[in-house]
């Protein structure tokens, strides 16, 4: 069914109610308390996924002006416009998560080959935590035949295999968009932080931003698993 936005915002209200309602019984098997955190997880996601207004997309393109936010938010948009599952993780700040596979590419501002610098910086970027990255952002030139095979297949997994909303950030894009045409051979959204870009949103940024940093204070089992996960990986 249809949801007014007072009913969509009601359902953030719900899952506030629902987990305070788990603090009034301190005794609660961790093994429950997780799966209800689990499940409000799940509601919560969903009724931040319908604030994006899917109708002021363009259907069938992959490059995306989206409003200046939190890596949280651009996985919001990216699972409402392009589907997948909304993973959420431990973020660098610890009073909001972010997105498993929403990747922030920090491409050169200045380079003789823009396509070839955005593959690079996608590679370091998707690679991050792998032996051997490091001396890959500092070479320059095309990736190798096998790096850029991996760097596709790894993208791909995300999407086909494990099924996860993925997106990529370009912080401080580059005339020409050089990747347009990655975006689109490839069926990977890439989004453009664009301050006047307001429309994908009926909810304010920043509101949004309060509502998920309030929800993620509000988990206490399902919130230290993922710590606990990220820290191992």
């Amino acid at each position: 069914a249809k949801l007014d936005d007072e009913e969509l915002r009601t359902l953030f209200d719900i899952v506030h109610a629902s987990l305070k309602a788990l603090d009034n019984h301190p005794t609660t098997h961790a093994a429950s308390r997780r799966e209800a955190e689990e499940a409000a997880a799940a509601l919560y996601c969903l009724a931040a996924c319908r604030q994006v207004d899917r109708s002021a997309h363009n259907q069938g393109e992959y490059l995306v002006r989206v409003p200046r936010a939190e890596p949280v938010i651009y996985a919001v948009i990216t699972a409402a416009l392009f589907g997948g599952a909304l993973l959420l993780r431990t973020g660098e700040k610890e009073d909001v998560p972010r997105g498993e596979c929403v990747f922030e590419v920090h491409v050169p501002s200045v380079g003789r080959f823009p396509d070839q610098d955005f593959e690079r910086a996608l590679y370091v970027a998707v690679f991050r935590a792998s032996p051997g990255t490091t001396e890959v952002a500092r070479e320059t030139g095309p990736l190798t035949p096998d790096q850029r095979a991996d760097l596709l297949v790894a993208l791909r997994n995300f999407r086909r295999v494990d099924k996860k909303a993925v997106a990529l950030i370009i912080e401080k894009p580059v005339d020409g968009e050089p990747y347009r045409d990655f975006a689109r051979e490839q069926k990977v959204p890439v989004m453009l932080p664009d301050e006047t870009a307001g429309a994908l949103l009926r909810i304010e940024p920043t509101l949004l931003r309060a509502h998920i940093r309030r929800f993620w204070g509000d988990l206490q089992v399902y919130k230290g698993a993922v710590r606990k996960q990220s820290a191992a990986s």
